[in-house]
């Protein structure tokens, strides 16, 4: 189960590897597809983060929390 600051960077990461079976003329046709349909439905779940308070401000505070005061 992530964590609610994981959700954001592990969706890219699903993106990415969607995105690699997409492009990749050497896997199966259906397997390709299967990929777009998943990445089109990652999509459309992500957009949900957008109006979602909780996941802006838990990335704000996971992010800020690597910046060095001063």
């Amino acid at each position: 189960m992530a964590l609610i600051y994981e959700v954001i960077p592990l969706i890219d990461r699903f993106t990415e590897v969607f995105e690699n079976i997409i492009t990749d003329t050497r896997a199966h046709p259906s397997l390709r597809h299967a990929a777009k349909i998943a990445l089109e439905l990652l999509n459309k779940y992500y957009s949900f983060t957008d109006d979602c308070e909780v996941y802006r401000v838990s990335i704000c505070t996971f992010v800020s929390s690597f910046i060095a005061p001063g």
